[in-house]
């Protein structure tokens, strides 16, 4: 008699608060998934971003680079000109 009431108690009092901090810890266990799945996207990200950054100062140092090398042209033309 004693065990019955017991497993009434337990099926009425104990079972919907357990259930419900499954519930509250799936919701921790999921967020702590998605914080995972955004920090990966943000490191992915600023790669990507690095890599443009460097792209843009490759482009930036051969437009320099194809100046430089017209200047050095043109003053080379002047100086065999002279002589």
């Amino acid at each position: 008699m004693y065990g019955a009431n017991f497993s009434s108690l337990l099926a009425q009092e104990v079972l919907p608060v357990m259930e419900s901090d499954v519930k509250s810890w799936e919701q921790k266990y999921n967020a702590c998934a998605n914080l995972d799945k955004l920090q990966q996207k943000i490191d992915r990200l600023k790669q990507e971003m690095a890599w443009a950054f460097v792209c843009e100062k490759e482009k930036i140092s051969e437009a320099l680079a194809k100046e430089l090398k017209e200047e050095e042209v043109g003053r080379l033309q002047v100086f065999c000109f002279i002589f």
